[in-house]
């Protein structure tokens, strides 16, 4: 009876994904909502947490600590130095975060009256040596991997003169130009490193444009989410946004690529008493292919993706779950 259990298990597997849970030292009460790095020393952050592994997430450890309400967004690492963007700010690293501490000189706060009113960041991106972060108070560049920021944004002050506009999502495409999500006018691109923009926000309708938000590079295609819609568009030939047609009635949570085919966490946007009524992970073609389900074995919410050779690694709340990404 064992074995024919066994049998069935390993049927099942070849026809769909199979997911393996990686959490030996990740607390069974923290929500994953990032990665980074690459297979020599992978990162996941959390709430209030940052960890740290050596073999492709088979064992983790806790790295230095960060403030405990902030939600870490996006990791960007070089060499021995790591960036997080989170609720709560920017954090720093030097030593494979072994410590982190704040690194927001330079951004301007929420609040100029209290000093410790940090802007949350949504999502970090390098290009050659400078580091671009996606902020609420604006889009900001630093030349010395996150130590010092200075305003780089494609609309620094809104309508009024005076406020600045938030920046959504930034990214750096294969062909070396930055594109920026900025709140309330849509998307722009940079050829020049973030000195001069413009706007690249044709096909996508007048609600995208007020929330454009979290981008992806994925080989000649640009990928934007926008609370749940996914739009595209083919940047060598200059083609307009498309939308990504998603299963319906859900909610696009977070997405990762590479160049030929994307990979889609979604969420029911009906809610029960548990929370979303499913949860599901995609793959498809770039360009708007039909999606296909990775859903077989996943379990809890999904809080961020990372593509790592051939693995897919899913965070969220029931920690690390990993399957093969091409199945």
């Amino acid at each position: 009876m064992r074995l024919s259990s066994i049998f069935i298990i390993l049927i099942l597997c070849l026809g769909s994904a199979c997911w393996t849970s990686k959490n030996n030292g990740i607390p069974s009460d923290m929500i994953l909502t990032a990665f980074g790095g690459d297979s020599s020393r992978l990162y996941a952050g959390g709430f209030g947490a940052i960890f740290a592994s050596n073999d492709q997430g088979t064992h983790w450890t806790r790295l230095g600590e960060l403030s405990p309400s902030a939600r870490v967004n996006s990791i960007l690492v070089k060499q021995n130095q790591v960036l997080l963007a989170t609720t709560d700010g920017i954090f720093y690293s030097s030593n494979q975060g072994q410590s982190f501490q704040k690194s927001n000189r330079g951004i301007t706060l929420i609040n100029p009256n209290d000093p410790n009113s940090y802007p949350s960041v949504n999502q970090l991106a390098l290009s050659n040596q400078k580091v671009f972060a996606a902020a609420l108070t604006g889009l900001y560049c630093s030349d010395q991997f996150g130590q010092n920021w200075y305003l780089c944004s494609p609309l620094p002050h809104g309508g009024n003169g005076l406020e600045i506009v938030p920046a959504e999502g930034v990214t750096v495409h294969n062909d070396g130009s930055i594109w920026a999500g900025m709140q309330q006018n849509g998307v722009y691109q940079s050829h020049d490193a973030g000195v001069t923009w413009v706007n690249q926000s044709a096909g996508l309708d007048l609600r995208v444009v007020l929330a454009a938000s979290h981008l992806k590079s994925c080989g000649q295609y640009l990928y934007l989410s926008d609370q749940g819609r996914v739009f595209y568009k083919n940047v060598a030939n200059q083609s307009n946004w498309t939308e990504h047609p998603l299963e319906e009635r859900s909610m696009m949570i977070d997405m990762t690529c590479d160049a030929n085919r994307i990979w889609f966490g979604l969420h029911s946007t009906d809610r029960g008493l548990n929370g979303p009524t499913w949860k599901d992970v995609f793959i498809a073609d770039v360009g708007g292919g039909a999606l296909d389900s990775l859903d077989s074995g996943f379990s809890g919410q999904i809080g961020g993706l990372f593509l790592l050779g051939d693995q897919l690694y899913v965070g969220g709340s029931k920690g690390v779950q990993v399957t093969d990404a091409y199945p």
